[in-house]
């Protein structure tokens, strides 16, 4: 195989490799071109993104088995050379005996060799070439094409929507609700006026999702109240999270997340609970402690309990204005009052009395201090349950008359991660009567899946029974029943909604 010969197969693999790339970069664009046309129109199930992944397969495909079809044989190379230029076969004759020695072959080879140095690689076209440009400029042409079609956009069916005469009661209800309740202010005033906004937006609105919007900015806003009416959970928190054992004990006194009602008993068994830690006990196993180093430990109790607590309210970002925070500071740093007669010295203050010299008198005066605060501080919480029961009924009462998912209710962390229970009697007084309404954090009977007989579908026993609240709401409102028939309704529900089986 002579140099003249490896030229034009040099020039050949040069063209080999031009229409490969050619045809390949033409069937790339052309089926992404297609691909993003067809995703764009919605006529198939495809992102137009990936048009780009399918257009880069098509193009590495093609160059792959082009690349194979395109190659040519030096045997073929020679016959295209002397059928082109009239060889008389000797570029055929060289190539066949490329592999053999001998002084005629030699010759032969010299003159065909000969025979190729006179020709110039000008003169050896490429067969269709034109074919591959004009196959690259029509899948160029698509993928253009594609890039200016509109992409169809997925109109949904507006869903028309009319307010109905039970939804605008329960709306006027919960206003005067809101009126009536001892909520503070000013998220009394703020709650029952985004109310009465409500319910002019739902009655001028007509489609479906004005009345979500509407009613999701108001779920959104009531929830904000709610969540600013009460301190509870960003201070007890803050509390436990110093994870100190008098304060996780202060934090689960002071927590009313598992409250159905007002739970005096309860609390006063917590507060006793914490109280009884700080006193000093003997081990068994030690000698016993003498009267000054029961002092001293209780002491350093005290002051360590006190430096953390108030480190705990400044890390809650509550406001020192704030009426549960005004309580916890006072338990720790009230100083009121002489020794000789009335007085209330907090936690803090105890230890720095000239007085309290002895074990006994330092236990006398922090019983002193929890006799004093312990009434001030349940008012406090009992105060801050209101105001989340009020806020946290309107948001369910709404959830469940406009069948919206309700918005989750802030919790202390220990709370939720303790799996406390966190039901509410949805009072709208506060003299700790149910009116049957879902509350706060309900507990459900069972949390198992129950057949719909409605949708012959299978939802969670909580939200079947979300469904039939409102059927009953509406009942009442139009029904014929007595009080009595009423109450018992509304009480069974209640045991529902409480996780009681009735």
């Amino acid at each position: 195989m002579t140099e003249h010969f490896l030229k034009f197969k040099r020039k050949l693999q040069t063209a080999r490799i031009l229409k490969t790339v050619l045809l390949a970069t033409a069937l790339g664009f052309l089926v992404g071109g297609i691909m993003l046309i067809l995703s764009k129109l919605g006529w198939i199930p495809l992102s137009p993104v990936l048009s780009l992944p399918i257009a880069l397969g098509a193009f590495l495909t093609c160059g792959i088995v082009t690349y194979c079809i395109l190659n040519t044989t030096d045997e073929q190379l020679a016959k295209d050379l002397d059928t082109r230029f009239g060889l008389q076969e000797k570029v055929q004759t060289m190539i066949s005996y490329r592999k053999q020695v001998g002084g005629m072959i030699e010759l032969q080879r010299q003159d065909a060799d000969l025979a190729l140095a006179r020709i110039p690689v000008s003169q050896f076209k490429l067969k269709r070439l034109w074919a591959y440009i004009l196959a690259t400029c029509i899948g160029a042409t698509t993928l253009v094409s594609a890039f200016f079609v509109k992409a169809k956009e997925n109109v949904e069916p507006v869903i028309p929507f009319q307010i109905s005469a039970i939804q605008i009661a329960g709306i006027n209800e919960l206003i005067e609700n809101v009126d009536n309740s001892d909520l503070d202010e000013p998220y009394k005033t703020n709650i029952s006026t985004k109310l009465t906004d409500l319910l002019a937006e739902l009655q001028t609105a007509t489609t479906t999702p004005q009345m979500q919007t509407a009613l999701r900015q108001s779920l959104t806003y009531i929830q904000t109240q709610t969540h600013n009416s009460s301190s509870s959970a960003e201070i007890l928190t803050a509390l436990w999270n110093t994870q100190d054992p008098f304060l996780k004990a202060f934090a689960k006194a002071l927590d009313t997340s598992d409250w159905t009602e007002n739970d005096w008993g309860g609390y006063v068994e917590k507060m006793a609970e914490f109280e009884r830690l700080f006193q000093v006990q003997d081990d068994a196993n030690q000698p016993p402690k003498t009267d000054e180093e029961k002092r001293q430990t209780l002491t350093w109790n005290l002051q360590n309990s006190s430096i953390k607590i108030e480190t705990a309210l400044s890390v809650s970002k509550i406001a020192p204005t704030d009426c549960l925070y005004t309580a916890v500071y006072d338990f720790v740093r009230k100083d009121e009052g002489e020794q000789s007669g009335e007085h209330v010295f907090g936690i803090g203050v105890i230890p720095l009395l000239s007085s309290v010299t002895t074990y006994d008198s330092a236990i006398a005066e922090l019983r002193n201090t929890f006799d004093k605060t312990i009434n001030g501080l349940y008012e406090r919480i009992c105060q801050l349950k209101a105001n989340a029961n009020v806020g946290e009924h309107v948001l369910k009462k709404l959830s469940a008359l406009f069948s919206m998912e309700v918005p989750a209710f802030e919790r202390p962390t220990f709370a939720q991660s303790d799996g406390t229970q966190t039901g509410t009697n949805d009072n709208d007084d506060q003299d700790g009567n149910t009116d049957g309404g879902i509350g706060e954090g309900a507990v459900y009977g069972s949390d198992d899946l129950v057949l719909d007989p409605l949708t012959g579908e299978y939802v969670e026993y909580g939200t079947l029974l979300d469904k039939y609240y409102a059927v009953m709401y509406e009942k009442l409102e139009n029904g014929n029943y007595t009080e009595e028939q009423k109450n018992i309704i509304k009480n069974y529900f209640a045991l529902l909604y409480s996780g009681i089986t009735p």
